[in-house]
């Protein structure tokens, strides 16, 4: 892994045939219809769902996408090779702060500076370190840096690692990698703080819908919602007067 703007590609691959199909962008307005996207647009989509199955549902309700026998992929491409990436579901919400404000830096600054403070903390406990080293959960130029930081005393690259990390793809496998790892260890790293912030993004809906589309119910707020419907669609499933005196948005998004 490096720290580089990548293109991410959401697929649905055939486990018999082995056929892909790349499913178009049209969950976020990064590149909007194409083929591919923003990784935090993708976790800002899954994190709405509790599993595969959910979510194959969802794609194939709203896209038309076949979905006998077939599991969904995160491709990505590196040293000319196709990669896959783990599809973070419900059970990693404490991705969703940094997926739903970020693109390929982190945006909320207040945000970002709470993970770097926490991050400068946790990779002084060896165990752990190693771990996330040896599982590559921190790439070769954070560890690096890291290195150089703890062992060799070089206290200027606290700001490279302060830069290093702001991408959002660093702060992903961080966060996966943390998770695995407190899975396996009684010694836990203590991610409590983000599962509060959680409780501003995820926990606490602002909107609580009960209709027959489950994507829709699992939105928490008009925002995300008008990310998703317009309002001729919300007409028809009749949920439209919680946008009662808002124009109609521009753009389907879903097509």
């Amino acid at each position: 892994m490096d720290n580089v703007c990548r293109r991410y590609y959401l697929v649905v691959k055939d486990q018999d045939s082995k056929e892909k199909t790349y499913v178009l962008n049209y969950f976020s307005d990064d590149d909007f219809g194409k083929k591919n996207y923003v990784l935090s647009s993708i976790d800002n989509l899954t994190l709405n769902f509790d599993n595969e199955e959910e979510f194959l549902t969802f794609l194939r309700d709203y896209t038309g996408v076949n979905i006998d026998n077939s599991e969904a992929k995160i491709e990505y491409k590196a040293n000319k090779r196709i990669r896959n990436l783990e599809i973070a579901y419900s059970d990693k919400s404490l991705l969703k702060p940094f997926a739903s404000t970020s693109k390929t830096l982190i945006q909320d600054y207040d945000l970002f500076m709470e993970f770097f403070t926490h991050f400068m903390k946790s990779i002084h406990k060896q165990d752990f370190l190693r771990y996330m080293s040896n599982k590559n959960h921190i790439n070769n130029r954070l560890q690096l840096l890291i290195e150089e930081y703890i062992y060799q005393n070089n206290r200027y690259r606290r700001k490279d690692i302060k830069e290093h990390i702001q991408n959002y793809r660093v702060i992903r496998d961080y966060f996966l990698g943390a998770l695995e790892y407190n899975e396996k260890h009684r010694d836990k790293i203590n991610l409590e703080a983000f599962n509060q912030s959680n409780n501003d993004y995820v926990n606490t809906p602002i909107i609580n819908l009960n209709t027959e589309d489950e994507f829709l119910n699992s939105l928490s707020s008009r925002e995300e919602i008008l990310k998703h419907y317009t309002l001729d669609q919300l007409e028809e499933l009749g949920v439209l007067g919680i946008f009662d005196g808002l124009d109609k948005p521009k753009k389907l998004i879903l097509k």
